[in-house]
């Protein structure tokens, strides 16, 4: 079903240091990072309520994959704040990329998966959560292809072909 909407690109982890897991995955080979500290919300809502949660996030790649990690900032109820009460740290989400995020968000709750998180940053940026019943833990994000974010994402995954793994590398965006 989820192949309908598009390929699994992004794997998100939810972490309780972000430098430190920065440095766990970048001696694994993923990176460079980007990093955004307290990403801004121009609209944020959570099981349909407006919220205000902080969020803390670094962007690499590993191969193919984009590695999310995710540190949340305080205790707003958000998708990343249940999970880290219900789980700890780890694999929070799978991010797929949308070319039509109305269309596929009625698709997945057309399927009984339910919206839980909707977020649109200051640059644009607009992701929407899911949760999938039947998997435990396991959120799905519909992240809208806009040329913008695509263009993000080409420049951050052509970082990554040529970056030395040797050393953690982290590039900060305001």
């Amino acid at each position: 079903m989820l192949r309908e909407i598009g390929d699994v690109i992004q794997v998100a982890y939810v972490v309780d240091d972000l430098d430190e897991a920065i440095s766990q995955w970048s001696a694994l080979g993923a990176g460079p990072f980007f990093v955004i500290r307290r990403i801004q919300y121009v609209e944020q809502t959570y099981r349909d309520v407006p919220s205000d949660a902080e969020v803390s996030a670094a962007f690499g790649y590993l191969g193919n994959i984009q590695i999310e990690l995710l540190r949340p900032l305080d205790r707003s109820p958000s998708s990343f704040n249940d999970f880290r009460e219900r789980h700890g740290s780890g694999v929070q989400h799978l991010g797929i990329l949308s070319k039509n995020l109305a269309e596929d968000s009625k698709k997945l709750k057309a399927r009984g998966y339910s919206e839980i998180q909707r977020m649109v940053s200051t640059t644009g940026v607009e992701t929407v959560l899911f949760e999938v019943s039947n998997i435990e833990g396991t959120v799905i994000e519909l992240i809208d292809a806009t040329p913008a974010v695509l263009e993000g994402f080409a420049q951050m995954k052509a970082a990554s072909d040529g970056w030395d793994a040797t050393h953690t590398s982290i590039i900060e965006i305001q």
